[in-house]
């Protein structure tokens, strides 16, 4: 049993790490075992915090930038020229 949680952890791990990775890309700060993106607020800590406050702060960020999001460039991508 100790051996299969051992794995787990270990996936947990690379898992973070490459969630991170593709997240973050170049953001990502991992100076002294970080593993964090402050590119935008909320600041994401892909080692210490749990799944669901980091679906919670992509959530956030995805809702940051649709309001920055202009109702002609919605437009624009709907294909509506008006």
């Amino acid at each position: 049993m100790s051996d299969e949680i051992d794995q787990l952890r270990l996936e947990n791990k690379q898992l973070r790490r490459m969630l991170a990775v593709a997240y973050s890309g170049a953001s990502l700060y991992t100076d002294d075992g970080e593993l964090s993106c402050g590119r935008e607020h909320p600041l994401i800590d892909f080692k210490r915090m749990s799944i669901e406050q980091i679906e919670q702060c992509m959530r956030q960020r995805g809702l940051n930038a649709l309001s920055r999001v202009s109702p002609e460039e919605i437009n624009a991508l709907l294909g509506r020229h008006e």
